[in-house]
């Protein structure tokens, strides 16, 4: 083969890979012990974020949020007005442009709420019906489905979990009867922030701290449970759909699931990339993303669940959330003077194209687990390497379609090379292990 057109190839290849990056955003909170604690997107001009004082963790008491209207170009600052002193933001979830909702919890009293916020963050009004009344309430996540109906989850209170569900907007909340939930054990809590929780259409995922995930299919009103027998701790949970997602517990035990949590499977998964939350680029094929803390802090994308990943940088990050393969925003800390804080996404996916195609040599399916199959219009010779030039098929074939077994083959990215008639055509696809 042609030295420099291997060398160009391969360059090609390297600008696929490493070209996505993050865009620098300033998130405008009032100082540089302001970072991310949360962000919610809405679509891919929309997104609200809650802020916390990173010198005090959780715990801290921090009355800013941001927002964008306009795809980040500018985020502007606001305050949670209106809130008991004592309380701390558990989450943040954005319906639209004007009408967000935060569950809040304290040490004490009086501070454990949803708040709703009709006009923008302006002002912020508390749910009376959700009454997380109880010294031992916790509001963890508060999420909508729709304008109508929406969820707030908490911890166990009174022998069973403190789950409430609205279906006229937040107007009333009913507490989730506990005939529909599973008992909890002993200890057992939720976690907030969001990390081992996620959506799926009208399909809910919620982890535990004893390593259970909580699953409701009908907009929260009863619960199963569904996650993996020998979880530690459901620490991040992740899913690229209603069926198909991944768990890791604290020790990183790693299971993935492709019936909606009826089975899982041990996973291998690269632990140098652990550390703090996984999110999937919803989409086709879609990819796993990942944000952790820590001396190899930054952020890195995986193609295959995990188990081999592809670092993107080394930067501080808090927090990550994707609504597509296109549109998504990480969270970090505010230099000075309220700049950075927020990255986005540049909108470039990272998902190779189900069928790639050059003008003689077409190639499907891609992504591809046990076997691809290369259309040629002309008999050609066809060679497949991988991305140190080892050839691993080389074979004449006649015109037409040639289905080649690559159920051996490593997971990644590979590189088909054909010949006709003097001329080389070159696709690349993508070896998974599912």
């Amino acid at each position: 083969m042609n030295k420099t057109f291997l060398i160009l190839l391969f360059f090609c290849i390297s600008n696929l890979i490493y070209s996505q990056q993050w865009i620098k955003q300033d998130a405008h909170f009032s100082s540089d012990s302001i970072a991310v604690w949360n962000i919610s997107i809405v679509n891919e001009n929309v997104a609200w974020a809650a802020g916390y004082n990173i010198f005090n963790g959780s715990n801290s008491v921090c009355r800013e949020f941001t927002r964008t209207t306009n795809g980040g170009e500018t985020w502007i600052q606001g305050q949670f007005l209106n809130l008991p002193d004592s309380a701390i933001i558990s989450y943040l979830f954005a319906l639209n442009a004007d009408t967000a909702w935060i569950a809040c919890w304290n040490d004490t009293t009086g501070g454990k709420a949803i708040f709703r916020t009709n006009d923008g963050g302006l002002t912020w009004n508390a749910q009376p019906s959700a009454e997380f009344s109880s010294s031992g309430s916790f509001p963890n996540i508060v999420h909508f489905f729709d304008t109508e109906n929406g969820i707030c989850m908490g911890d166990p209170v009174d022998g069973y979990f403190e789950h409430y569900t609205t279906s006229d907007g937040g107007q009333t909340w009913s507490r989730v009867p506990s005939e529909n939930l599973p008992d909890p054990l002993t200890g057992e809590n939720g976690y907030n922030k969001g990390r081992s929780f996620d959506v799926a259409g009208n399909v809910v995922y919620y982890g535990t701290s004893k390593g259970r995930i909580l699953k409701s299919v009908d907009f929260g009103n009863s619960w199963t449970v569904c996650g993996p027998e020998y979880l530690d701790k459901a620490y991040s949970v992740a899913f690229k759909d209603s069926a198909a997602g991944i768990a890791v517990d604290n020790e990183v035990q790693t299971y993935l699931t492709f019936n909606g949590g009826e089975s899982w499977y041990d996973h291998m998964f690269n632990t140098e990339y652990w550390g703090g939350q996984l999110e999937y680029a919803h989409g086709d094929p879609g990819y796993l993303m990942t944000v952790w803390q820590g001396v190899n802090q930054g952020t890195a994308y995986s193609l295959n669940n995990g188990t081999s990943w592809t670092r993107i940088d080394y930067l501080f990050y808090t927090d990550i959330q994707f609504l597509d393969t296109q549109t998504g925003w990480a969270g970090g800390k505010c230099d000075s003077l309220g700049t950075g804080g927020l990255f986005k996404w540049d909108g470039q996916g990272l998902g190779i194209n189900d069928f790639q195609v050059d003008n003689e040599l077409l190639i499907f399916p891609n992504p591809a687990s046990f076997e691809v199959k290369i259309k040629t219009n002309e008999p050609a010779m066809i060679n497949i390497i991988d991305l140190m030039g080892t050839s691993l098929y080389k074979d004449s074939v006649e015109a037409g379609i040639t289905k080649i077994n690559i159920s051996n083959y490593q997971s990644g990215l590979y590189i088909i090379l054909s010949e006709q008639k003097g001329k080389i055509s070159a696709v690349t696809f993508l070896k998974t292990d599912y």
